[in-house]
């Protein structure tokens, strides 16, 4: 019953994942300025305010939380991996509710403002792409490797002691696996194109397990 529970909540994430791509028509256009064929990498649709702004490096995503929290913003607990190495480019992507955020048209700072409730993702990316590619791709089209947190992984988490050695592996399939923190799970890591599950070799694993970064408001 439990490996059952494992499949389906995989399944579930996946789906969620790729849900938020290709879904209608795209807002390209209206007060935020965004240019033809714009998707951020996810997909906009029409009316969303969902936006989404990319950062090609850890410290390029540090320095955009500072700057947010410069104007007193809030972030969801969010969990990345911050691997800076050959076998996979990492990028940083953040997630806004336009609803609670200052208003900016497309071409503006989006960190240089106040927001309410940021999520951060990474994505380690096999293949070659620059921001500006994929902000007008969908990060799915690509061979990614990506971590989905699981809901109020934070709770699971005794703050005043994180260190390396807390973290663990749980290998569950050959494209999934668990990031588990007191071997409590706190998040799923996963390797998918194209709406596929890929192959997520042991040197991945490590080198998500051996960056990992939990980012708390």
């Amino acid at each position: 019953m439990r490996q059952l529970i494992k499949i389906i909540s995989a399944t579930v994430i996946l789906a969620t994942l790729f849900s938020l791509c290709s879904c209608g028509p795209l807002w390209t256009g209206g007060d935020k300025g965004y240019p033809e064929g714009y998707t951020g990498g996810h997909g906009i649709t029409y009316g969303s305010d969902s936006e989404y702004y990319w950062v090609e490096s850890y410290e390029e995503c540090l320095d955009a939380i500072e700057k947010l929290k410069s104007h007193g913003s809030s972030f969801k607990d969010s969990i990345v991996f911050s691997y800076d190495g050959e076998l996979f480019d990492t990028k940083y992507c953040f997630a806004f509710d336009g609803h609670k955020s200052e208003d900016i048209r497309y071409g503006e700072d989006p960190f240089d403002r106040w927001s309410e409730n940021v999520y951060i993702v990474s994505y380690g990316f096999f293949e070659e792409v620059t921001i500006d590619e994929l902000i007008f791709s969908y990060v799915t089209d690509y061979d990614i490797l990506y971590l989905s947190a699981e809901n109020n992984f934070g709770e699971k988490i005794n703050k005043e002691i994180i260190s390396d050695e807390h973290f663990s592996f749980d290998r569950h399939e050959t494209y999934l696996g668990y990031i588990c923190y007191d071997g409590e799970y706190i998040a799923q890591l996963l390797r998918s194109k194209s709406h596929s599950a890929l192959e997520l070799t042991d040197e991945c694993a490590d080198a998500v397990l051996t960056s990992v970064e939990l980012l708390f408001n």
